[in-house]
């Protein structure tokens, strides 16, 4: 991730996976029968809990890391948890665990330039 990213980014993008994944996979479990199933098997009740804890680790990351308005903050958040959320309901036949990272890190990264 290093390679393909500033720091920052590589970082961000693989606290998504870390904290995005479990919690997903947490939720789904425990609510995902009463929830919409995509064809994938994942739930959108997991994957709206991985939006938002990705959101949150976002924030905090960001906050902690680097010095932006709170509106620019905000909306780097938004942004970084819905690309890691939404990334793992992608219909590609590569394992998640990678996707999620690269997805994560390009649109956190366009963003970034964005604003920035």
């Amino acid at each position: 991730m290093i390679a393909l990213f500033p720091k920052t980014i590589a970082v961000l993008s693989i606290l998504l996976l870390a904290f995005g994944d479990p919690i997903a996979s947490l939720f789904g479990n425990l609510f995902g029968k009463l929830s919409i199933q995509f064809k994938n098997g994942k739930t959108l009740i997991g994957s709206l809990a991985g939006i938002c804890i990705c959101s949150v680790v976002s924030y905090i990351f960001l906050d902690l890391t680097m010095e932006l308005p709170k509106h620019a903050l905000f909306q780097l958040s938004l942004f970084a948890g819905l690309a890691g959320g939404l990334s793992e309901l992608l219909p590609f036949k590569i394992d998640d665990n990678f996707s999620v990272p690269v997805i994560s890190g390009f649109v956190i990264w366009f963003c970034f330039l964005l604003y920035i």
